[in-house]
């Protein structure tokens, strides 16, 4: 793991970047739809900003329980 506490540090800003953004994110914008064109389903493809906010969450709590298991 990271043995360099100055290492630790960078890294958890990027964290802080995260914190930052979601103290800026409002229900207005939670409640509009984001429009993306998906390589992998070859078509443009829509979903709420809440529920993709919600995923980018818990796929970050994924990564962070597996840290601990290393």
């Amino acid at each position: 793991m990271i043995e360099d506490f100055a290492v630790l540090s960078a890294e958890r800003e990027g964290e802080a970047d995260i914190s930052r953004w979601a103290n800026r994110v409002d229900h207005a914008w939670l409640a509009e739809d984001l429009t993306w064109f998906s390589g992998a389903a070859n078509r443009e493809v829509r979903a709420p900003l809440r529920l993709l906010v919600t995923r980018f969450f818990n796929h970050q709590t994924h990564h962070r329980g597996r840290s601990t298991q290393c």
